[in-house]
């Protein structure tokens, strides 16, 4: 069997707690988790809703659709 695999979608205003939260508790479950960023207006961040910025690992316009499960915030 292999290693399941989830895309977590963020984009500008995400709550920042739950993206991160979302994707640890997924890690914490051997879960090979990417973050994609969606609809950024700079592409090399998300600007969460209290500021943080966060580096998303790919655009979701670059997903493969091969992804057992798909989790926005």
């Amino acid at each position: 069997m292999s290693q399941k695999r989830a895309l977590v979608l963020i984009t500008d205003g995400a709550d920042e707690i739950q993206v991160t939260v979302t994707a640890n508790v997924l890690r914490r479950a051997n879960i090979n988790v990417v973050v994609a960023g969606v609809a950024l207006k700079n592409p090399a961040y998300a600007e969460c809703s209290r500021g943080v910025k966060i580096i998303p690992d790919i655009s979701f316009e670059h997903k493969t659709p091969d992804w057992d499960q798909v989790g926005s915030q």
